[in-house]
């Protein structure tokens, strides 16, 4: 018999005979070995079931937490009479610590997605003539989306069916008559959702880049990716049509 068959014995039900018989086939000296080889392993175990760890605190407020609850103090944190808790070997679970972490993250990540998008310049738009009109802070625009001005003109002129053309000042002219100031925010908006917003975290930061005959969107914060549709060239085919026909009149 082994001395871990002896040490798992339930020695209670053991007459003294059996006992003796049973003792003098292991030593002292395996019986010590095993006992401190238990402890050790039971030592490890209670180790890795609670997986504490001593963690700073770093900008989270732990203030008159107590053992049971789910976020334990820092080791050097206050308690709610202002007294500090120093040598606490509370410590973090892992468990608390991933909690704070994603909540920490969600916070920074809408806070972060709404600054940027109010940071967005608002179009300028001035009329030119009756017919035309030109955005004059284009070039700032397309800055802040982090996108080529030919990029973003290609999808106003589909969007809108119109065409359109840079000047000097990196104005974007366009044959399209003006209504009202907020006429191109809903287009600016859309492309701004689909070709420059990352979906997991809604932070503006994004590279664009061609992968083959797709289009790939990375976002510089989180690294998330998606695909995206490349933005093809508007079509004129009414205006075409109508121009055709007024060619077509003269000549008769």
């Amino acid at each position: 018999m082994l001395e871990k068959d002896v040490y798992n014995l339930d020695f209670d039900a053991l007459t003294y005979d059996e006992l003796l018989s049973i003792l003098k086939r292991v030593t002292h000296t395996q019986m010590e070995a095993l006992v401190v080889q238990e402890q050790q392993s039971q030592l490890l175990e209670q180790q890795e079931a609670h997986r504490v760890e001593k963690f700073l605190d770093v900008g989270i407020d732990y203030k008159g937490s107590n053992a049971s609850s789910p976020h334990p103090r820092s080791p050097n944190s206050e308690d709610t009479n202002g007294n500090k808790n120093e040598g606490n070997d509370e410590g973090y679970t892992y468990h608390a610590m991933l909690t704070n972490l994603f909540e920490a993250l969600n916070r920074n990540n809408e806070g972060s997605a709404m600054t940027e998008r109010n940071q967005i310049p608002v179009p300028i738009l001035e009329k030119i003539g009756k017919k035309k009109t030109a955005i004059s802070n284009f070039g700032r625009i397309c800055e802040a989306f982090h996108r080529s001005m030919e990029d973003v003109k290609d999808f106003i002129e589909k969007e809108l069916s119109i065409r359109g053309n840079l000047d000097s000042n990196n104005a974007l002219i366009l044959k399209f008559e003006i209504r009202k100031a907020t006429d191109f925010d809903r287009t600016l908006i859309k492309y701004l959702d689909e070709y420059v917003k990352c979906y997991s975290c809604h932070r503006i930061d994004t590279t664009l880049t061609k992968d083959g005959r797709r289009l790939e969107l990375r976002c510089n914060w989180c690294t998330a990716t998606r695909t995206v549709q490349a933005v093809s060239s508007a079509t004129y085919s009414a205006q075409i049509e109508k121009r055709s026909r007024q060619r077509a009149a003269m000549t008769l």
